[in-house]
């Protein structure tokens, strides 16, 4: 497979990299640490990453043309789904490569490259450039940089059930690889401004607990009230995680472009939770994952096979 990979990259001089909507730090340090990697070691192709939608610590977008696209080789990251792809102009490229971690829910693309055991997308992405299809390549400073916040970021520093011993000896080599500080990595990812502090101590206090199964609902005035989209508002989930009396806990935001509400699910690794979301059209991981587009009716009904799920 990871030969696969190499043939594909080495058959293109253009090349384009996708992430999903509402960019995380794992699709953002992923998409950065493959462009870097393929910048140093593949100086004679051209190389962007695109997209639309921006994440706080990494604020660049290129702009790419339609047909620098039709020309090129898509690479898109951490989607599970096409539809989630920030950028559908992707569907326009000559080949279409996909690096991921997330279960496969509906395969796309020419050739798919995806480990749903690895913790981040930035821990498959480190796993390749470590093959040996790509011994003739280094891996920068910046690069060891992307890929360890990629994972730190989407494993929580390490707490999600997504974590594995790889990924801790993963993670290690890189630290080690690029000279790098975990604890100055660990603050720059994690620490938020007193406005994000005061934001989820509002959250806090929402809290409703059922049978160790804990859940906020915010509403059209709560965004008002806080000043931001329903969208940046979700990801406002792990203030609730820590909870040592809940098994499982949601977020539920109402989205009021669609006059519905969106759920963030999380859960402990014991308590499997994408079936759920899965009867909603949702998806993800078996202890991470989302809904959109949900009604008042739906909203409670999940609320009830939660509970029953937390209660077990």
């Amino acid at each position: 497979m990871f030969k696969n990979v190499r043939e594909v990259i080495d058959n293109f001089d253009q090349i384009v990299i996708y992430r999903h909507v509402r960019p995380d730090g794992d699709a953002m340090f992923s998409a950065y640490a493959l462009y870097l990697f393929l910048k140093d070691n593949f100086k004679d192709k051209k190389i962007k990453v695109a997209g639309f939608e921006k994440y706080d610590l990494i604020n660049k977008i290129d702009k790419v043309s339609d047909k620098f696209i039709k020309n090129s080789l898509a690479i898109c990251l951490d989607s599970s789904t096409p539809q989630r792809i920030d950028d559908q102009r992707f569907v326009n490229s000559k080949y279409i490569l996909k690096i991921d971690h997330h279960p496969v829910e509906k395969p796309y693309g020419d050739f798919c490259f995806v480990n749903n055991h690895a913790g981040a997308c930035a821990e498959v992405l480190y796993s390749l450039f470590i093959s040996k299809e790509f011994k003739d390549c280094t891996i920068s400073k910046k690069v060891c940089e992307y890929l360890y916040c990629g994972i730190l970021t989407d494993t929580l520093n390490f707490r999600t059930s997504s974590t594995t011993p790889t990924t801790l000896f993963y993670a290690s080599q890189i630290a080690q690889k690029g000279e790098l500080i975990p604890a100055e990595l660990s603050i720059r990812c994690f620490d938020k401004d007193l406005k994000f502090f005061d934001i989820e101590t509002d959250i806090r206090t929402k809290l409703q607990i059922k049978d160790k199964f804990g859940y906020v609902i915010i509403k059209q005035k709560d965004l008002d009230k806080y000043g931001l989209t329903s969208d940046q508002v979700k990801s406002h989930i792990d203030a609730i995680g820590t909870i040592a009396e809940l098994n499982v806990w949601t977020l539920f935001v109402y989205d009021s472009k669609n006059k519905c509400y969106d759920a963030s699910l999380r859960s402990k690794p014991k308590y499997r939770i994408d079936t759920t979301a899965r009867q909603y059209d949702g998806g993800g991981h078996k202890c991470a994952c989302g809904i959109k587009r949900l009604s008042v009716q739906q909203l409670n009904e999940i609320i009830e096979k939660l509970a029953l799920i937390s209660k077990k």
